[in-house]
């Protein structure tokens, strides 16, 4: 009994490490807000200002969240404070870095159904070439840990992006003129995709989160684990995995959201210099 009093309490301390502090009620109205914005019903009032507080879209909230930065309290915030450190971050590069080797072992394991079993590799339920579902995790906690690192080694020239996210989260003395848009249409356009993002990325964390949960126990039970190894190794490798794909998640849905959103801010910058030299 003490056994399993004492592996719960280790779960626990490793779910405190777990950044929940997202808060459900706090996506709900960032949600409720963003699709608002998505439907279109507002008007930017001015590109030389700062967003007001009902049309702000929290990119730099889903960065941080994502250890991609640290913090950034203005438009101005100086290198020191954006560069990503602390326990979190270089957690979550340790755990894509264990979460590559795992997954790397496991495409070299013996197709022995027992020492699968054991060692947390279940896809070998899954049916078909178990490796075809190994290859693409072990290629995603490589790229994941990449991009943790690249933010952080980063010349601090290269990431200049990040002053557009910072004007759609309206960060104190952000406006949109200082990134070069000056036509409220084309800032609008802007705010309404970079919306849809945001609820994507939302949604991806939920659904890879949930879905994970669902998958692994499903293969629990598959694999016809006994009460005893389902809380010795079942649970262990849920949280394992649950840590892996949150992390897995929110790192590329943002990574891949931003660059998106970039696209579309060099498209409005194009169209504003051609209607320069047409006029």
């Amino acid at each position: 009994m003490w056994k399993i009093k004492f592996l719960f309490e280790i779960i626990m301390e490793i779910l405190k490490i777990i950044p929940w502090n997202i808060g459900i009620m706090n996506h709900i109205s960032r949600l409720k807000s963003s699709i608002k914005l998505v439907s279109g019903q507002f008007n930017v009032i001015s590109c030389q200002k700062q967003l007001p507080i009902e049309q702000q879209i929290g990119l730099i909230k889903v960065l941080k969240k994502a250890q991609l930065i640290k913090s950034m309290s203005s438009f101005d915030s100086p290198e020191s404070q954006i560069r990503t450190e602390g326990k979190w971050y270089h957690f979550m590069v340790l755990n894509q870095i264990f979460s590559a080797i795992r997954y790397g072992i496991y495409i070299v394991l013996p197709d022995d159904e027992i020492i699968l079993k054991y060692a947390g590799d279940l896809n070998q339920y899954y049916g078909g070439k178990r490796y075809l579902l190994n290859l693409p995790f072990t290629v995603y906690s490589i790229l994941t840990a990449q991009s943790l690192l690249q933010m952080h080694y980063f010349n601090f020239d290269q990431i200049e992006w990040l002053r557009i996210c910072a004007v759609l989260s309206g960060l104190p003395g952000s406006s949109f003129s200082k990134i070069g848009i000056t036509d409220k249409k084309m800032a609008k356009q802007l705010m309404i995709f970079s919306s849809y993002i945001l609820i994507t990325i939302y949604e991806l964390v939920i659904m890879a989160s949930s879905l994970n949960f669902v998958w692994f126990s499903f293969m629990c039970y598959l694999a016809n684990f006994s009460m005893f190894d389902l809380i010795i190794f079942g649970l262990t490798f849920q949280v394992i995995d649950l840590i892996f794909f949150f992390i897995i998640t929110i790192v590329a849905s943002s990574m891949i959201g931003t660059f998106s959103i970039t696209c579309l801010y060099l498209k409005i910058r194009f169209k504003q210099v051609n209607s320069v030299f047409s006029k």
